[in-house]
């Protein structure tokens, strides 16, 4: 059995689990699945709350969006990255995805 389909069973049983989502993003953008690993960063944004630290999820939300070439949806995503980045002092993060944001396209 796959790492992705582990995980997908996982889900399966505990949907409402953010970290299993992110985990199951994590191997489908290893395997170039960027649609995939897009609904699964969706999920597991929807299921944090507000004020959480995810910075990192929204960069690759828009590393997969940019992908596959929604680029208005990536520079979105990007920008709340860096919003996440700025509320939680990631300075190193929000540079990184302030880069990727000014390359968009």
């Amino acid at each position: 059995m796959s790492r992705i389909d582990a995980i997908k069973d996982l889900l399966a049983q505990d949907p409402k689990d953010p970290d299993l989502h992110l985990m199951l993003a994590a191997e489908l953008r290893k395997e170039d699945r960027y649609a995939e690993a897009a609904e699964a960063l969706r999920a597991y944004l929807a299921l944090m709350p507000p004020a959480a630290d995810v910075g990192a999820a929204y960069r690759d939300l828009g590393i997969c969006l940019e992908r596959l070439g929604q680029t208005d949806a990536a520079k979105e995503s990007y920008r709340k990255g860096v919003e996440a980045a700025i509320a939680h002092h990631h300075m190193g993060l929000q540079s990184e995805i302030e880069g990727l944001l000014k390359n968009v396209g």
